[in-house]
């Protein structure tokens, strides 16, 4: 099959570390991107931004490479296969649905969308085009998750009991027009940070039987921190923390725990790459862990289902959409001061 050709909807971080992974990738090639700041769509990418490593490059070099100001343009462009929407979240929706019309694959960015609603209109709009639709939850991917995974997957600590997952940063005060601490349009940190735990968690442990949480405003103006305890029929439970509501310099921090019958394992962002494994002996066993990113590896596998023409079955855009009906739920239980039942996901 020849190389799958690629549109990019927005040059902020991830659209530009998007493009970086895809413009040297062996089966992929970036051939158009959307920006509507000029400089940013001519390369000029000295407006720094990102929370996680580093900034990105300051410039790019996009010879044969189509620019647009407009992404319903460049959905036009037949030279197209498959578009990265990496754009403002409320842009999502209307964008994905508007690619799948123009018969492209879409990989969209996380939070899937803020209403049910526009997910629900993604999924179908996907499913009428039969076009690839994929969110991208990236914590499904990174290496030290994955590995987590398929060490409770394979019983390797006994059943579980319970886990924690956290998630905290200083405010995202780097996006165009600074949306991000718009909380109308972000949703604040809970559907823009906290959504990776929330997705990572269900991707282990499956639906809960219900949930309880605390939260509190910030600089987005909506719930930009939260505590929230999910509580399974079998007694399991887990305890997601996540929020920017940090002072600087607070560093970016990613961190889980699962503890089993027969074991413990640990990861936290700040302390190395290795998965920590305790079973009772003087050390913990290191796991080491591939250095890619789980940006890098969901895009992999995005092309990779492309390419065999198959549906992406490890990121499945309902499930996305199953991440943002349990974020809704947590923002309820926040509000009404008392736990609700998950029976009543919608």
């Amino acid at each position: 099959m020849r190389e799958l050709r690629f549109g990019i909807c927005g040059l902020g971080f991830m659209g530009r570390t998007h493009y970086a992974h895809l413009h040297k990738h062996p089966h992929a090639r970036v051939v158009a991107v959307c920006d509507t700041d000029p400089r940013r769509r001519a390369g000029d990418w000295t407006d720094g931004v990102g929370n996680i490593a580093a900034r990105g490059a300051e410039h790019a070099s996009f010879q044969d490479v189509r620019s647009y100001g407009d992404a319903l343009e460049m959905l036009a462009d037949d030279r197209i296969d498959a578009v990265a929407i990496t754009l403002p979240t409320p842009m999502h929706a209307d964008v994905t649905v508007a690619a799948a019309r123009h018969g492209k694959h879409v990989f969209c960015e996380k939070p899937m969308a803020l209403a049910l609603a526009d997910c629900d209109r993604m999924i179908q709009a996907a499913e009428a085009a039969e076009r690839n639709l994929m969110i991208g939850q990236c914590i499904r991917f990174w290496p030290q998750y994955e590995t987590i995974k398929r060490i409770v997957d394979a019983g390797g600590i006994g059943p579980v009991r319970f886990a924690s997952l956290r998630r905290r940063a200083s405010a995202p005060d780097y996006s165009a027009g600074n949306w991000l601490l718009d909380g109308r349009k972000s949703g604040g940190a809970l559907f823009d940070l906290h959504v990776h735990d929330i997705d990572f968690a269900q991707h282990l442990l499956g639906i809960p039987a219900s949930i309880a949480a605390r939260g509190c405003a910030g600089p987005s103006g909506r719930v930009d921190h939260v505590s929230a305890t999910w509580s399974y029929s079998n007694g399991c439970y887990a305890v997601l923390e996540g929020g920017w509501v940090f002072r600087p310099p607070w560093p970016f921090e990613m961190a889980i725990t699962v503890h089993g019958d027969d074991g413990t394992l640990d990861w936290n962002s700040l302390h190395g790459t290795a998965v920590l494994h305790y079973q009772g002996e003087d050390e913990p066993r290191r796991i080491a862990c591939d250095s890619a990113t789980g940006w890098s590896r969901e895009l992999d596998y995005f092309i990779s289902c492309l390419r065999e023409g198959t549906r992406p079955e490890r990121c499945l855009p309902e499930s996305s959409r199953t991440s943002i009906a349990l974020a809704l739920l947590e923002e309820q239980a926040i509000a009404a001061d008392t736990p609700v039942l998950v029976s009543d996901l919608p």
